[in-house]
């Protein structure tokens, strides 16, 4: 049972962590002088 729950817990940073790459990289790319 714990295994499941790390390995769901684990997905979910996972794609934490690419949603705040995307964001940071979006928000850097409209912030950047033309």
């Amino acid at each position: 049972m714990q295994y499941i729950i790390k390995s769901v817990s684990t997905k979910q940073l996972n794609y934490y962590l690419k949603m705040e790459l995307i964001l940071n990289l979006v928000f850097h790319s409209l912030h950047l002088p033309e």
